[in-house]
């Protein structure tokens, strides 16, 4: 077993596009504070089969505006193990906010599964992802209480060359529905991929 905590500061910037200054168009500027506390911990259940939890607190501060102060709460679990050339992983993740602004207050819950095969030179494949947000309060413009759900299937695959060159392809489907239809989109992704290691 392994346990860790870790206290910390979070900062996220975006490019400023300021009107009434010109010169400071585009410039970086601080646009979220964050101050994070978290635990964690790592269990080995026998040779093959590894879990971890982990507990994350943040005090978020917006810096232009208060609509996102407040605090996010996160929990989640996960596991891998390995059984002979194949890897599987799961996970679950949840998500909680309490904002200054109640409209902005959202419960968010992320499920992830995979597996992969290595036969060498090749290695595929599939991943599952789930993510269900519902918002807490009705939106001001719609008074609609939003609820959006999302899933991902990605399948890929790597063939290794050799020691420099690895080769790699990806497919993607995306579909989020949602009861607000401005929300609600489906897309196909190809990703091709060339690895050249020195």
């Amino acid at each position: 077993m392994n346990f860790r905590s870790a206290l910390g500061q979070t900062v996220i910037s975006v490019k400023d596009a300021n009107p009434s200054d010109p010169k400071k168009a585009g410039e970086f500027r601080e646009d979220v504070l964050s101050l994070f506390l978290n635990a964690s911990g790592k269990f080995n259940l026998g040779r093959s089969t590894v879990m971890s939890i982990k507990l994350q607190f943040d005090s978020q501060n917006k810096v232009k505006t208060d609509t996102e102060d407040g605090t996010l709460t996160q929990a989640s679990i996960a596991g891998k193990m390995r059984w002979e050339d194949f890897r599987f992983l799961a996970g679950v993740d949840s998500q909680s906010t309490g904002f200054k602004e109640p409209t902005k207050d959202y419960q968010t819950t992320n499920i992830n599964a995979g597996v992969t095969f290595s036969w060498t030179p090749w290695v595929f494949g599939m991943n599952f992802q789930n993510s269900s947000q519902n918002y807490k309060n009705p939106d001001p413009a719609t008074n609609v209480v939003v609820k959006n759900k999302k899933d991902e299937i990605t399948v890929n695959s790597k063939y290794a060359y050799n020691r420099s060159n690895i080769f790699g392809a990806d497919l993607k489907q995306i579909k989020q529905s949602s009861n607000d239809a401005l929300r609600t989109y489906s897309e196909n992704q190809v990703l091709l991929q060339y690895m050249w290691l020195f």
